[in-house]
């Protein structure tokens, strides 16, 4: 609580401080303007090569046709667009609970925000236009209280991202 409270504090200290210098009233005596200065060629040609240099997103991958196989960038892709719809729709499938390996460290449980990893995908796109993912690196809580191992399926449209489907079941996949 005392943390909370100091934060607060500096927070508040630093907007107080903040306006008080954006809000200087001016002094009776005009300030002269600065000349204005041209910006010189070479500077506009740093500019542009600045510009160059950033990094552009990536168009994303394209789209594959009912029928065709699925590459495993358009898989990425897939995973980024659907993973936490996905995770949402899963984790309403646990009666009492689960657990994933963090992102960064640790583990994620039921109440935190809960991205699963997904591993394992169809190779081609079936006559709805959807695909499957899954993944088997949860587990999640029975009624005894015990952690079991389960594996986690979703099926996702290619073309709008939507889950159609979403599944939980103990066990692995067989690799």
């Amino acid at each position: 609580m005392r943390r909370l409270l100091g934060v607060m504090f500096v927070i508040g200290f630093i907007i107080i401080m903040a306006n008080t210098q954006h809000n200087t009233t001016p002094t009776a005596s005009p300030t002269p303007q600065a000349p204005t200065t041209q910006v010189a060629p070479e500077a506009k040609a740093e500019e542009a090569k600045a510009e160059e240099a950033k990094p552009k997103e990536e168009p994303p991958p394209p789209t594959p046709a009912i029928g065709e196989e699925v590459s495993y960038d358009f898989f990425k892709y897939l995973d980024g667009k659907a993973n936490y719809e996905c995770s949402k729709q899963i984790k309403r499938h646990a009666e009492y609970g689960i657990r994933a390996p963090g992102i960064v460290y640790g583990t994620n449980y039921n109440d935190d925000i809960l991205f699963l990893r997904f591993t394992h995908m169809s190779r081609r796109v079936d006559g709805d236009g959807n695909i499957f993912i899954g993944g088997d690196k949860a587990e999640a809580q029975n009624a005894a209280g015990a952690w079991v191992q389960v594996k986690y399926t979703c099926t996702v449209n290619v073309k709008t991202f939507a889950v159609r489907d979403a599944s939980l079941d103990r066990g692995r996949f067989i690799d």
